[in-house]
């Protein structure tokens, strides 16, 4: 991952074509320069969980520098912590998209899957989640744990069968993005129930996008990462803005979801490049390392 100042746009992405990897703990810990240090704790409310190896009091913070550009944020543009999650079909070929809640940054105006950070909380119960001997737990690096914790999160919010959600346990990607501002992996699952009998979470906006509108709203995130996403809730699915996390796992994820493999990769990143986003892929051949940055 290159660490030069990031423009708005821009998306990085390393495709993983169906090959297998883990997380190695190296057991480094992360450092962060006085300012922003002393603007994480300003913003602080109390709330606590480990998310990486990172409290999350300071993945708050630094997402917040971030997004407001203040001079002493992470150039990179992103945290080096890592969600986790998978785009989910159902049975009758919808897509579960949900609203990003207020309590989330880039809040309200943002649509993914359902995911979230490869977390403690996902073994521990939250009064005991920012224990410190978690940061070594060989739990929160252990990608299919981690997605089975999300699978127990679907069935329990939908209220169904857990042997009705399957996911594939192979990635499709590692990428961080301008929005989300964090690393995550993808991959895709299936709830074997219709869209219309699922049960809606309580004070949860969930929106399910048909197999037939994918390839249009794929196509139309480039011209709507430039509006105004304020108060603009569309209710054509088309035209639906969504987080750059879910923009990649519709796209890397297509063939799995839908079926279809008639869909070019390649040539969709080049017209949302040309519509105004920064979509950079990087080589992931055999022998490929990444190791996430531990210093801002």
């Amino acid at each position: 991952m290159s660490t030069g100042e990031r423009q708005p746009g821009w998306i990085d992405v390393y495709p993983f074509s169906g090959r297998d990897l883990s997380i190695v703990n190296t057991g480094d810990r992360f450092s962060i320069n006085p300012e922003l240090a002393k603007f994480i704790e300003e913003n602080w409310r109390p709330k606590a969980i480990k998310a990486g190896a990172m409290p999350f009091h300071v993945i708050d913070g630094i997402d917040k520098a971030i997004e407001e550009k203040k001079p002493f944020a992470p150039s990179c543009g992103f945290v080096n912590c890592l969600s986790v999650g998978f785009v989910t079909a159902t049975s009758d070929n919808n897509i579960i998209f949900q609203r990003r809640g207020p309590d989330v940054h880039v809040p309200n105006t943002m649509i993914q899957e359902p995911c979230g950070y490869m977390a403690s909380l996902m073994f521990s119960p939250r009064e005991n989640c920012d224990n410190p001997q978690y940061a070594d737990d060989k739990r929160l690096f252990d990608i299919v744990f981690q997605l089975e914790a999300r699978k127990k999160q679907l069935t329990e919010a939908f209220g169904v069968d857990p042997r009705e959600i399957t996911y594939d346990p192979l990635q499709d990607f590692l990428a961080a993005g301008w929005l989300s501002t964090e690393m995550y992996f993808s991959t895709t699952g299936r709830v074997e129930v219709e869209s219309t009998d699922l049960r809606i979470p309580a004070r949860t906006e969930i929106l399910f996008v048909p197999f037939d509108e994918l390839r249009y709203l794929i196509a139309n995130q480039g011209k709507l990462a430039k509006i105004d996403r304020a108060d603009y809730k569309p209710n054509d699915p088309r035209q639906i803005p969504l987080i750059d996390e879910s923009l990649l796992g519709l796209l890397y994820g297509y063939k799995k979801l839908t079926g279809d493999n008639s869909l070019d990769i390649e040539e969709v990143i080049d017209r949302l490049n040309y519509d105004g986003l920064n979509i950079r892929v990087f080589d992931t051949g055999s022998g490929k390392k990444y190791q996430f940055p531990t210093s801002f």
